[in-house]
């Protein structure tokens, strides 16, 4: 017997789902926690967190901004990896690899 579960969105009216429409949304969204919809379901216990996730520094987010979004997410970081992002430039007809920006990913595990 399927149960249900009454969700109500900011942006739309009530809705009645079973879990097994609630699944299949799950599926689709693909988001893994960054959409709203998402965060609800994992809220009322329907979808579990991963004991380890990766946080990615935003283009134009703080380090510290991204350390608060991962507590509030329910993790705690564990390590920090910076990766450089390189642009091709030709000089002479020759190519050369130059670093512009880099990309910083944290990894977390989740605060039991």
């Amino acid at each position: 017997m399927e149960t249900s579960i009454e969700i109500d969105l900011a942006f739309t009216c009530s809705f009645h789902y079973t879990r097994k429409n609630l699944l299949m949304i799950i599926s689709k969204l693909g988001a893994k926690g960054e959409c709203k919809q998402y965060r609800i379901l994992e809220g009322i216990g329907i979808v579990s967190k991963k004991s380890k996730e990766k946080f990615e520094v935003i283009e134009g987010e703080t380090i510290d901004a991204c350390l608060d979004r991962i507590k509030a997410a329910g993790y705690f970081p564990v390590r920090r990896t910076e990766e450089p992002i390189f642009a091709e430039r030709i000089e002479n007809g020759k190519v050369h690899y130059v670093p512009v920006d880099r990309k910083i990913v944290f990894e977390a595990k989740l605060i039991e």
